[in-house]
């Protein structure tokens, strides 16, 4: 029972550490590399309780992050066929602008090459009719043990040849599909849902978009005392006009009451000097 379970366990460790390079294969690892950045530049308004100018800061940010992830998806594509980067691809334009025609000097170069050839040949050994039977006898099975060595030589060396084809075409079989594996994962990165790097890139600059288009709203939105700050700011430079004109009636309702005051001393004291002149004159009389 002990060995059934501890067999079990094992088996059920091994499944999850499947099923987790499975997910890690399958879409983690995309998810990983597009959010990562995404939330760590994202650290910054939180850090900050999301204050404004911190948003917009992570969405300029953001936006040069999403911008750097497609120009390096552009160019790991141009790579992959062998294509030369852009700036290799502009100063090559550059160079080969048209210039002003000078004159033309042909030089002819001639070549000769030099082979080399190889022939095989055969040599047949005949006995002398002088000779008696034994002699003719040993030459002819000394020419026979020449022949067997020859043969027998010829056989390993045609055995080595067919041993290193048949090594060679067994490593061209191992290298072409090598090369048709390469070359369908080279055309699932190029295709539109391959290009990792760019989709990063167009993530990072549609959060940026929102950083930066509605950074008081997402303000709001995650910390209440930024919206009552907002609010109170925005208040203020509403009421400012209605402060500024009340200022100015109080000030002319002031000056009309100064004014009016003036005017009734003047009065007052106008009169009294009238007063006073008629009981001047009638004392005089």
């Amino acid at each position: 029972m002990a060995a059934y379970l501890s067999r079990h366990i094992k088996l059920t460790l091994l499944w999850l550490r499947l099923c987790a390079m499975w997910a890690w294969q399958a879409w983690l690892k995309y998810a990983v590399w597009a959010l990562l950045p995404t939330a760590v530049v994202s650290a910054i308004p939180y850090l900050s309780h999301w204050a404004e100018p911190s948003i917009r800061v992570a969405g300029v940010c953001l936006q040069g992050c999403g911008l750097l992830g497609i120009v390096v998806g552009v160019t790991r594509t141009r790579q992959q066929f062998s294509l030369p980067s852009v700036p290799a691809y502009i100063a090559q334009q550059i160079r080969e602008f048209p210039r002003f025609p000078a004159d033309i000097v042909c030089s002819v170069a001639g070549v000769s090459a030099l082979g080399t050839v190889s022939s095989t040949g055969t040599v047949t050994l005949s006995t002398a009719p002088s000779r008696d039977c034994d002699a003719r006898l040993d030459a002819l099975e000394g020419a026979l043990g020449d022949l067997k060595t020859t043969v027998a030589n010829q056989h390993g060396e045609t055995l080595d040849q067919l041993r290193k084809h048949a090594a060679e075409l067994e490593k061209e079989k191992t290298d072409r599909s090598e090369e048709e594996k390469q070359l369908r994962a080279t055309l699932y990165q190029t295709a539109t849902g391959g290009l990792d790097l760019a989709v990063y890139g167009v993530i990072a600059l549609a959060v940026a978009n929102l950083y930066c288009t509605f950074p008081q709203e997402i303000a709001c939105h995650m910390n209440a005392s930024n919206c009552t700050a907002f609010e109170h700011s925005s208040n203020q430079k509403t009421r400012a006009p209605e402060r500024l004109g009340s200022r100015t009636l109080d000030s002319l309702r002031r000056t009309e009451t100064v004014r009016s005051r003036s005017v009734g001393v003047g009065l007052r004291r106008s009169a009294l000097q009238a007063l006073n002149r008629l009981a001047v004159f009638n004392r005089l009389e």
